[in-house]
């Protein structure tokens, strides 16, 4: 595992294992500027997130990197049970997390959410080999950042088109984590963002996506 983390940032003391990828790259000057085009200011976005995932790709080994990449956001959970279950798939192309789902901090509940990956970032396991990665990070376009490494939205249809295709994971593999303040996304709660609809029928399925937080859940993502 491996952080990829800015420069002078305090870090707890990390578990055996972690390693870190120490960046300095200069903050994004339109991550909160509303006045640019949103596509403009989405892929200033992208770039930025997808240049400190390429520089913990190098660190991994880069081309010669032979395991796979998944790519998690610090304030999310995955399932403890990702790890053993690649190990028995080795040599597929990867999986897509179909199933996933959202924590508010401030609730005992979990909503349950079908196509997770089109909603939450960490939702891919991708064999390294496909992401043909340019040789060094000087190499690399902006392009390539953007659409393979700064947004999640775009590899999963790019690599079924190339013939390789992901996979959905066969179990519940993330949590995207909401309602706390160091949220990059600006998520608010459970409540705001699923329960505050007008449409009866839509409030119905969301209280029967509900799920208790239990002991095995929280232990399933060490939470």
């Amino acid at each position: 595992m491996c952080f990829v983390v800015n420069e002078g940032a305090d870090l707890p003391e990390l578990p055996e294992g972690v390693e870190v990828e120490w960046v300095n790259f200069q903050p994004n000057p339109l991550r909160f500027n509303a006045g640019f085009d949103n596509e403009e200011v989405y892929n200033a976005i992208r770039i930025d997130k997808g240049r400190r995932i390429l520089a913990g790709m190098h660190h991994a080994g880069g081309r010669d990197y032979k395991g796979y990449f998944m790519i998690v956001d610090d304030d999310d959970f995955v399932n403890r049970n990702i790890v053993s279950f690649v190990k028995k798939n080795y040599n597929e192309n990867g999986w897509y997390i179909h199933k996933g789902y959202i924590y508010d901090i401030n609730s005992k509940f979990l909503l349950r959410y079908r196509k997770f990956s089109d909603f939450c970032g960490t939702s891919l396991i991708v064999r390294a080999d496909l992401y043909n990665l340019p040789p060094t990070i000087e190499a690399t376009s902006d392009d390539y950042i953007r659409k393979f490494l700064g947004s999640h939205i775009f590899i999963k249809d790019i690599l079924k088109n190339a013939g390789t295709p992901l996979s959905p994971l066969p179990f519940y593999g993330a949590m995207y984590r909401i309602g706390h303040s160091g949220a990059v996304s600006q998520s608010k709660s459970l409540k705001n963002m699923f329960f505050s609809t007008r449409n009866p029928v839509q409030f119905i399925k969301n209280i029967l996506k509900l799920r208790p937080l239990t002991s095995f859940i929280r232990k399933e993502f060490t939470l």
